[in-house]
């Protein structure tokens, strides 16, 4: 039996999750509200749940792995939650428009990160 490569499974769960958010994104733009509602509070929840519980398992299997043969397991980096799409727009910290491309959730991040690195 092939042990599950928790690395990839991560990416790809990612990759999913960003690609269904700018979806929805675009769906907002197109002022279909009803289908940004549905897919910010019923399809991408569970997907990050699906992500947490992966990152999870790569943890401890890596933390398995490095006590196996003598390594240090890695420190955990504290996840910043994000707010909601459009936060930034009530807000007035949006910056400027990228002509109908949305940022990714890794830009998002490193962005976030930037604004409110003191609050964190």
């Amino acid at each position: 039996m092939r042990e599950i490569d928790w690395d990839e499974v991560e990416l790809i769960l990612r990759g999913l999750i960003d690609r269904i958010d700018e979806a929805s994104t675009e769906l907002c733009t197109k002022k279909f509200l009803r289908g940004c509602s549905v897919i910010q509070g019923q399809v991408l929840p569970p997907l990050e749940d699906l992500l947490e519980e992966v990152k999870r398992a790569g943890k401890a299997s890596s933390g398995l792995m490095a006590g196996l043969f003598g390594g240090e397991e890695e420190e955990e980096e504290e996840e910043v939650r994000l707010p909601e799409r459009g936060y930034g727009l009530e807000a007035g910290t949006a910056g400027e428009r990228r002509a109908g491309i949305p940022r990714t959730e890794e830009e998002r991040r490193i962005r976030h990160k930037e604004l409110f690195e003191e609050e964190l």
